[in-house]
């Protein structure tokens, strides 16, 4: 399918060079500012929306490329490589092309393959994209995205998670139709869509035909979805595009007033197997059908926003209202449902767990300034499950409690103080006096603190030290775990062309379920995002330096030492060390 995909859009390309008109007479070029222009015509010259673009010499003139090649290298050696099980070699290589002509055409290429992966291109996303032609507002063919109203039934494979920003992952901004160019092989469709500007109607038309990774039984049933993107052994290349989807759909968002909207969504999905999703609870079958309607409407100090989708007769969604008493306080309130069979195969509506379903939740939000230099950001989020999940047989629940507060009263130093609980049903195997072993539903509780200063010594040169403590405990099962990291930060830009930083962590958990998570600064485009669990200690250094317009190069050298184990990892990913350090470059120029 790829293959019929680049031969339409060459030959599209082609087509559109072919035929452009040329516009040489026409003196109405309006520069918007030095580096963008639009073309506005008094009267149209055709009646065809598509032939209002630059002539061909003007556009020739004005295409911009741009390249990124990204190279990663881990130096330990892990089983795979060593037993022969990974048929590809230890690199990992990252190369996208993007240009753009005019205001109007721009595209992009992607290649990657991880390490252990046999092809230089082992996943490829591409697309031509046509922008503000006429009535046309975007026309892409290739690979993209849409983002509509409150995310539940269509949106990005990602989106903020809770945290200090107590608004931005409930209320969702969308931004319609994008085109996709990213290394993540599942959140995309590979077609053609269309966004029509009729003020104030926009109108969307979308098909998609793509392949999935898929684990296919014996009676070609599918029973979930292969997520990881590796392809390295025999198995994981059997599950490689052994499903396809084809979908066709349409949306709709009308302007009544400024920030007020009413959207609608529609598509229609069709997999080339039987699907048996959480042993057909939450979704069984080869097709389904989905509709939604959104709104969003602001007045005053108050703004109410939400979406709610039917599927199979089954109506899962989420509403809320935001209100702002005065300049310095923002109240969220939101109530989400999604019943056990509402399965969104391209939805990400707001929830605890990755997976729009089989959830109910309340969530209440705040954050206000009492002065001029502080912020505090509270959130609570109640939670349930109606029915069972995973390895959980009847309903379940939990809650997530979050306070911040976030101090600038010194001149160069930030004070952050953070706790966090949460609170959930699990299930523990546990050995009774007799020596039989069978499973209990306990509640656990996790409570997390942090406290973090930032200091700038001087216009070039910042620090931060951070430390995180928790602890984990449950009401039946009478254990007590803690985990604790803490980390120095130093970060130095000379606000031109070189800027370097480094950090120094050390990190100390009982187990695995006491795990602790830091973000760390990666090459451009690249979230880092690492899981901490046992003892040791780990660092990296990332330098980058750029002559504007024209290249930066990013060189990052990161090194994880563990004090309690031999070796890190299991199965084939496993390192016959404690010791896993890595580098990355990664070269952007511009043409």
């Amino acid at each position: 399918m790829n293959k019929h995909f680049l031969l339409l859009s060459a030959g599209l390309v082609g087509f559109f060079l072919e035929n452009i008109p040329s516009f040489a007479q026409q003196d109405s070029l309006r520069v918007i500012d030095e580096n963008d222009a639009i073309l506005e015509q008094s009267e149209p010259i055709d009646d065809s929306p598509l032939l209002d673009f630059l002539s061909w010499d003007t556009l020739a003139t004005r295409t911009h490329i741009s390249s990124r090649t990204r190279i990663r290298y881990a130096l330990q050696q892990s089983s795979g490589f060593v037993r022969g099980a990974y048929g590809g070699s230890r690199l990992y290589s990252y190369q996208r092309l993007t240009w753009n002509t005019g205001v109007h055409l721009r595209g992009g290429l992607l290649m990657e393959k991880d390490a252990g992966e046999r092809r230089l291109a082992d996943f490829m996303a591409f697309n031509f994209v046509v922008d503000d032609v006429g009535l046309l507002s975007r026309w892409i063919i290739g690979d993209y995205f849409i983002e509509g109203g409150q995310g539940v039934a269509l949106w990005r494979g990602y989106d903020l998670s809770k945290g200090a920003n107590v608004i931005a992952p409930v209320r969702r901004t969308a931004r319609g139709l994008q085109a996709y160019l990213s290394s993540d092989e599942n959140a995309f469709f590979r077609g053609t869509a269309a966004e029509l500007n009729l003020s104030p109607l926009l109108l969307s038309f979308f098909y998609s035909h793509r392949h999935y990774g898929a684990t296919v039984d014996s009676s070609l049933i599918v029973h979930g979805f292969y997520t990881a993107g590796y392809f390295r052994t025999q198995s994981e290349i059997a599950k490689e595009g052994s499903l396809s989807e084809s979908l066709l759909g349409a949306r709709g968002m009308v302007e009544i007033a400024s920030y007020n909207t009413l959207g609608a969504t529609i598509y229609y999905t069709q997999y080339s197997h039987r699907l048996e999703l959480d042993g057909g609870r939450q979704f069984s079958g080869r097709e389904l059908g989905i509709a939604s309607f959104d709104y969003h409407c602001a007045m005053l100090s108050w703004e109410v926003f939400g979406e709610w989708a039917v599927v199979k007769n089954v109506w899962g969604g989420n509403s809320g209202m935001i209100f702002r008493p005065a300049k310095s306080i923002d109240f969220i309130a939101s109530y989400r449902s999604y019943p056990a069979q509402f399965y969104s195969p391209h939805g990400l509506g707001f929830a605890e767990r990755s997976v729009a379903s089989n959830e109910r939740g309340l969530y209440l939000g705040l954050r206000f300034s009492p002065h001029r230099s502080m912020q505090v950001s509270v959130y609570y989020d109640q939670f349930q499950s109606p029915e069972p999940a995973g390895n959980i047989r009847f309903s379940s629940g939990g809650h997530d409690a979050f306070v911040e507060m976030n101090s600038h009263a010194i001149s160069r130093l930030g004070v952050t103080i953070r706790y966090q609980r949460k609170g959930y049903d699990v299930r523990e195997d546990v050995t009774d006096q007799t020596g039989l072993r069978h499973s209990i539903i306990d509640f656990q509780r996790k409570n997390i603190y942090r406290v973090t200063l930032d200091f700038k010594l001087n216009a070039s040169v910042s620090v931060r030290e951070r430390i995180d403590w928790e602890d984990l405990g449950s009401s039946l099962v009478h254990t007590m775990e803690k985990g604790w990291l803490t980390y120095h930060d130093i970060v130095y830009d000379d606000g031109k062309r070189f800027q370097w930083s480094f950090r120094l962590l050390f990190f100390h958990t009982d187990s695995y379920d006491s795990r602790l998570y830091e973000y760390e600064r990666d090459v451009d485009g690249v979230v880092s995002f690492p899981a901490l669990y046992g003892h040791g200690a780990r660092w990296y250094i990332l330098a980058r330096y750029s002559i504007p317009d024209h290249l930066t190069l990013n060189v990052k050298y990161s090194d994880l030492v563990r004090d309690d184990v031999k070796h890190i990892g299991t199965g084939y990913d496993e390192l016959s060390t404690n010791h896993d350090n890595r580098v990355s470059i990664q070269l952007d120029m511009q043409y």
